[in-house]
């Protein structure tokens, strides 16, 4: 007997449409065609499907042959967001004729050798520890180091392992893009140490400049969500001082708030520890 369960290549399909339906509107059978090598009367059986599942949220338009969003749609398979959602779908939503529809800052790349993140990704999941040749900063040349790998983290310019230092028997990270070589890997004996910083979280409280002209404070207000002037919000610890230099707190970790950011918009007010559930 077939199972009435969709495949997880027909859920795939379905988010798709969905995505494809939130974002630009309206979806065809040739994008499907496109995206998945799928036949003719595969692509109209999938709208078919989602367009049962969508309760009237998408219907079919005779006159320009596709499926459109109706006043009523709303996502039931997928999460928007914004960034990652456009990144997958604009080679085949997007003409490539035209002017692109993403663009990032061009910044150089540090990116590690993939064989490093790797073997570190690896030492993670067998809960190992590696040897490693690292560029510290602080030695001329590349200094073997035991670590155990616990976690990434990127801080949108570079990626750290998060691991505790055999040397200085602390939790560090480690900028994968410095690890010019694993020299070797074994058991690791302090798989047991609870990473505290990385488990717990801090609460920043963030305001706008009070020196601000009116109409810039409620736009800002406004941009950031805040709610009667305010915006609480969780970063982990170990995470604390990326996140805030994100947001342009470039003194974070060197001056006790209240301070403001480099463009003189945000005032951190305060930062407050919160205890893992």
């Amino acid at each position: 007997m077939k199972s009435n369960t969709p495949s997880w290549s027909e859920i795939t399909r379905l988010e798709f449409i969905e995505r494809l339906l939130y974002w630009r509107g309206w979806i065809n059978r040739s994008d499907l065609v496109d995206q998945f090598g799928l036949s003719l009367p595969q692509a109209t059986n999938d709208l078919v499907t989602y367009s049962t599942l969508s309760e009237g949220g998408c219907a079919y338009n005779i006159r320009r042959r596709r499926y459109e969003t109706t006043t009523v749609f709303e996502p039931r398979l997928t999460l928007p967001r914004l960034w990652d959602d456009l990144t997958e779908l604009a080679p085949v939503a997007w003409s490539q004729e035209a002017s692109p529809l993403l663009a990032a800052p061009e910044v150089p790349s540090r990116a590690a050798p993939m064989e490093v993140c790797q073997q570190i990704s690896r030492a993670i999941f067998s809960q190992q520890a590696v040897k490693i040749r690292y560029l510290s900063g602080h030695a001329r040349a590349a200094e073997l180091r035991k670590i155990s790998p616990r976690a990434l983290a990127n801080d949108g310019l570079r990626v750290h392992v998060r691991a505790y230092c055999h040397r200085v028997g602390e939790f560090r990270d480690f900028n994968l893009s410095r690890i010019k070589e694993i020299a070797g890997c074994e058991p690791c004996q302090f798989s047991g140490v609870v990473d505290e910083d990385w488990q717990n979280f801090v609460e920043l409280c963030l305001s706008v400049n009070p020196e601000l002209t009116p109409e810039k404070q409620a736009a800002l207000q406004y941009d950031y969500g805040m709610t009667k002037g305010r915006l609480l919000f969780r970063a982990r610890k170990a995470l604390f001082l990326y996140t805030a230099r994100r947001l342009g707190f470039i003194l974070a970790g060197k001056q006790e708030p209240p301070y403001a950011n480099e463009l003189g918009e945000l005032i951190l007010e305060r930062v407050t520890e919160v205890k893992a559930s």
